[in-house]
Order: structure tokens, then sequence, then C-alpha cells
């Protein structure tokens, strides 16, 4: 009787398991429709090629502007959509007029196109000199630093790829070389026995890079450099090697910080028929915080919206005015595509479980985070976007911040930037695991959801009553 009792019991399990096996609800909105199973599939093998082509900013505002002429977008700005990148390739912009006056308002899109890495410092060139010592070390290493809020201890034991640009003679060109970063070998390690902290395990400094090259003249002359000066006038970014990786229902790898965010914006744009003009701004260093309004990201903002404007109105850009600009800044609304941090499990106890954002949920509204000194979300906006994306059947969350309250930093971040200029902003992005991590990982279906909110956003005609 215990035996038919516990064979019972052994099915009902099976059973509820099965009945009961996850299935996200952003993927069972998806599923209802064969169109949107198609379209997620469509999207999520475009971003995958997509981050398996891009690790530095210059590189993904190429492949960026490629898929843009690729829809028929060029860089004249006579009244015809168009696009702008600055000299470094690093900031890009692509602006589709709307049928609306630009006195109405725009609707505007951020991301960013740095994602965190190390960088290799002007003097970079370590070699030991030492008779004694100089054979136990793999040649000539090169000095690094921190760019962005790196895990440091994700980066021992792997192999890189040195890759960037230099300049000569007002020409640019371009820098690749594979390289190695060591970590201490088993039996001699000793961090844990001594009970190193974090911080004298792995130093503030950035970890040196092997590049096999015997002497710093070998090097100098592989980059084509005269002298060790040449790095002076060099950008150049250590980056992992590894390619992404998909597996049933996430893709694992470098970067999803904020490239995620540049293409799912950018999909939207060329899908959507915009009512308003609308502006896509993907802009280098967010992860060093150089947000400003005096700074490079905020002089190259005003820039191309004055060339917008001309082209548009048909006047001279020495005719428009700072007050011309604000009128159509303050009638317009942004949104910020950046990631936030979903635990993916592992540090599940160190965020706030309820308000943090869970992969495979959809696309993350954020609406307020519990801090003083962060930015704060007009209720009004926040009831415009819930209506909007109700309205387009959008499947999304609604989270505060993925700390506890007590341990939130201030931090800026482009909503600062439009906020100054007096445009509502707010942030409606993925959320990721591993976050700055070498390696991070998003839900295909969440890629999905974020494509098709923008694009909602993008077509809308109504605007939220001002803060």
């Amino acid at each position: 009787m215990v035996k038919n009792n516990n064979r019972t019991y052994d099915i009902f399990l099976k059973e509820i398991g099965e009945t009961l096996a996850r299935i996200f609800p952003a993927e069972r909105s998806i599923n209802r429709s064969k169109i949107r199973k198609r379209q997620s599939k469509q999207i999520t093998n475009g971003y995958f090629d997509f981050l398996s082509k891009v690790k530095t900013p210059d590189q993904v505002t190429d492949l960026s502007l490629k898929l843009t002429r690729e829809n028929d977008i060029r860089t004249t700005s006579k009244k015809t959509d168009f696009y702008h990148y600055n000299k470094e390739r690093t900031n890009f912009a692509v602006v589709r007029y709307g049928d609306r006056p630009l006195e109405d308002g725009l609707r505007i899109l951020f991301a960013h196109t740095d994602s965190p890495c190390l960088r290799v410092k002007p003097k970079p060139l370590l070699l030991n000199w030492d008779p004694e010592l100089r054979d136990h070390y793999p040649g000539v290493l090169l000095d690094t630093f921190h760019y962005g809020g790196v895990p440091i201890h994700q980066w021992f034991g792997l192999d890189v790829l040195i890759t960037g640009t230099a300049v000569r003679n007002g020409r640019s060109r371009k820098i690749n070389l594979p390289g190695f970063i060591m970590d201490h070998s088993i039996h001699i390690d000793t961090r844990e026995f001594n009970e190193e902290y974090y911080s004298e395990a792995f130093p503030a400094d950035g970890p040196d890079v092997v590049t096999g090259y015997p002497s710093r003249q070998s090097l100098i002359s592989k980059l084509g450099f005269e002298s060790e000066d040449d790095f002076g006038r060099a950008k150049i970014y250590v980056v992992p090697r590894s390619q992404p990786l998909m597996i049933p229902n996430y893709i694992i790898g470098y970067g999803h910080d904020n490239r995620i965010g540049v293409y799912t914006a950018l999909r939207a744009l060329f899908e959507a028929e915009p009512k308003h003009t609308t502006v896509l701004f993907c802009l280098d260093r967010e992860e060093v915080g150089e947000l400003s309004g005096d700074s490079s990201a905020g002089h190259y903002i005003d820039d191309v919206l004055y060339q917008m404007i001309a082209a548009k109105n048909n006047i001279d850009i020495k005719n428009i005015t700072d007050g011309m600009l604000r009128t159509i800044l303050r009638k317009s609304i942004a949104i910020n595509t950046d990631v936030t941090v979903s635990s993916g499990g592992i540090d599940i106890d160190k965020i706030d479980q309820r308000n943090a954002a869970k992969m495979g949920y959809g696309v993350v509204l954020t609406v307020e985070d519990g801090s003083n000194n962060t930015t704060n979300v007009s209720q009004f906006l926040v009831d415009y976007f819930m209506d909007l994306l109700n309205k387009a059947k959008i499947t999304y969350q609604v989270c505060g911040s993925f700390q506890p309250v007590d341990d939130l930093a201030y931090q800026e971040t482009y909503n600062n930037l439009l906020l100054s200029k007096g445009t509502q902003t707010i942030n409606l992005g993925m959320g990721i695991a591993n976050a700055h991590g070498v390696l991070e990982i998003a839900c295909i279906h969440d890629l999905y959801w974020a494509v098709k909110a923008y694009k909602a956003f993008i077509e809308s005609t109504e605007n939220p009553p001002k803060a």
C-alpha cells in the first residue's frame, strides 16, 4: 500500500512539474501569434549577429550606420531622414522626420555605445630588465586602467583582444592584436589562505596584458608606431575575445550594456512610421559619467538638433536661437534605453527582490529608485507611459531600484542631461544579469518587447501633461 502511494505521489509530482513548467510572461505573449514568433526570431538573430561584430564604440557606430544605410537613410540632412556621426565615430545620431511641426516636440531615444572594459595607458610598455628575472616573464606587457565599473577579478586568466584606432597625420587606422591576462597558478596562489581583501587580491590598477612580443621595439613596430609616445595619439581598448553564446531563452555575451539598447532602438526606428520627428542618440563615455550639458555628449546633441531644425524649417542654422531649441525640447519626451540589473539568482539576497527587474518579464519601466539624490520621475509621465504600453499590448514590468535604498549611490545618466534642457525623460530598457561582467546574460523574449515598446513610443501622437 505504501509502495502504491509513493508511486502515485511520484506521478503527481511529475505531472504538476510539467504543468507548472516555467514559461516566461514575455514568451507566453509572443507565442500567442505566429507573426510575433517569426518577428521575435528575426529580432533575436539580428541582435545576436550585431553583438558578434561589435566590441568598441567605433565598431558599434560603423555597424549601426551600415544598417541605417541599408534602410535608405543617408548623411544628407536636407528635409529627409538623415544620420550624423562625430569624427572619432564613437557618437552617432539617426533622425526620422514626422509630419508634426518641430514645435509640437520630438520623440528622443538614448543609448550608449561604450561598455565596461580595460583601456591601454598612454605610456603602457612594461618589460622586466633584471637579467635574473626577465626570462620568467612572457615578453612585453601592456599597462591598463579600468574603464566603467569593471569587476576586475573576472578578467584574470582571460584571452583578450587589444583593439582600437591610432591617428597620424590626421588619418585614423585600426589596431588589432591578441593578448592574454595572467592569473596565479594553482598550488602557489596564496590569496585565499592569506585571507586577502578583494582590493589586495585584485589591485585597483588595471591588470597587465601579455602581448608575446620579446622587446618593446618589436611591439612598437608591429603597431606601426615610431616610439612609445605614439600611444598618446591612439585609443586602445582591451576587450574579451569570446563570441556570444545562445542557449535556450538567453544570449550570453560581452557588451549587452548597452549594445542591446542601441540595436533595439535602431530596429524600432526602422520599423516605425513617426508622427513626431524622432531622434536616436547613441553616445560614448556614458560608463564614465560624461553626461553634463557642457560635456562632449551635450554639445554633440545640440549640434545634431541645430542641423535638424535648420533642415526641417528651411532656415539658416545661424538664425536658430537657444530659445527656439528650448521651446522644442520642453515639449519633447525622451526614453533612456539603458539596461537595469536583474539578479540571475546568484545575488538574489543582495537586491531588492520585489523592485528589481526579472529577465523574461518584458521591457522594464523604471519609475522610482527610492533615493533623494537621483532622478525624479513625474507620476504623470509614468501614467502616460503605462497607458501607452497597455494600449499597444506590450509585455512590460514596472520596477524601482534593484538596490536596497541604503546602498544607493548618486549616478548621473542621460536623464540628467535631458532634464537640464527641460525634456521629460524616463528609463525603459531591459534587465540583464552579471551586469558589467566580462559576459552578461539577457533574455531573448525581452528583446521583442523592447523593439515593440520603442516603436509604440515613436508612433505616439499625444504628449503627457507638463510636469
